[in-house]
């Protein structure tokens, strides 16, 4: 329980950083790198602790998804990371075009993961977490404080020529390494073997 615990405790830290205080720590205007690295490595400490524990909980089946529905989970999944990738990047047309894209990509994993897992733990862990996702892609919307700065703004108002293609290509490799990563260390990180082959 204790875990589980600091597993929400960072979660909550990473999607209310701002609101938190977090940025005045790591600097609020001239290091916006290392503020979305901060929020992301809270972000995956936390989804670790949390996924990695929920065999703390008793395992209630709500409902079995369909097999096939794999097929479309896993390029889901695969576009979140490209959307979480594009906040830790430069100025690129994805940014430009996908409002509040590391939030969008976040939507994507966690419906990915809705998708495949009909217990009631996932459900309430992942629901909560596009429901959180979608909080904040609201208030952004609405012209309100988010923990991740506007990039979708930030990139439409800035001198076209610092959005690259570039920062588009650097988006979809790291977005597929560190998706490629998960599928092959998924089992050793929560417990659950992916067969990307085999759905």
């Amino acid at each position: 329980m204790f875990s589980l615990s600091i597993g929400f405790g960072l979660v909550c830290l990473a999607f209310f950083s701002t609101e938190m205080g977090l940025d005045s720590l790591v600097g609020r205007n001239n290091r916006p790198l290392t503020r979305a690295l901060v929020r992301s490595l809270l972000l995956a400490v936390g989804v670790v602790l949390l996924i990695g524990n929920r065999t703390e909980f008793p395992f209630i089946q709500v409902w079995v998804p369909p097999w096939t529905w794999r097929e479309v989970s896993y390029p889901m999944a695969l576009a979140a990371f490209v959307l979480l990738a594009t906040g830790l990047l430069p100025p690129s047309h994805l940014r430009m075009y996908v409002p509040e894209s590391p939030w969008f990509g976040v939507v994507l994993w966690g419906v990915a993961h809705l998708l495949t897992n009909g217990d009631l733990a996932s459900i309430i862990f992942f629901g909560a977490m596009v429901g959180l996702a979608g909080l904040k892609i609201f208030f952004a919307w609405k012209g309100r404080t988010v923990g991740i700065p506007r990039v979708d703004q930030k990139a439409k108002t800035a001198d076209l020529s610092s959005v690259t293609v570039q920062s588009d290509i650097a988006a979809i490799l790291l977005g597929l390494i560190g998706w490629g990563v998960i599928i092959l260390f998924h089992g050793q990180l929560f417990g659950v073997g992916l067969d990307l082959l085999g759905y």
